[in-house]
């Protein structure tokens, strides 16, 4: 039983491996900027125009996660918090609605 398992942890390993390598090969820049065609690079902005890929890699997608989980109670505004706070937010809307739910169930009940 115990092979079966880490068979089944090394191919788990083995695909997740393959899908990240396949995602980076994907978003790494192949075409040159000189090739593409003026009014489709003004289309696709400024990522197209130096030569990258409109999809972040694996790479940028990990730091941008860690930039998130190292800050996740800042707060930069109305519209630029941390995850920390948008979190707290969240579980005081679920658990007011929660009580608003006992208020009226719990009467009606009875």
């Amino acid at each position: 039983m115990s092979s079966l398992r880490l068979r089944a942890a090394v191919v788990s390993v083995a695909i997740f491996l393959a899908f990240i390598g396949a995602w980076h090969l994907a978003t790494r820049s192949t075409s040159a900027v000189a090739t593409m065609n003026p009014e489709y690079a003004k289309l696709m902005g400024l990522n197209a125009t130096q030569g990258k890929s409109a999809m972040p890699g694996p790479l940028d997608v990990g730091a941008k996660l860690w930039e998130h989980i190292k800050r996740p109670f800042y707060d930069n505004g109305p519209n630029d918090k941390g995850l920390g706070i948008q979190l707290g937010y969240s579980i005081a809307r679920v658990m007011l609605g929660y009580l608003l739910a006992v208020l009226v169930a719990i009467p009606l009940g009875f």
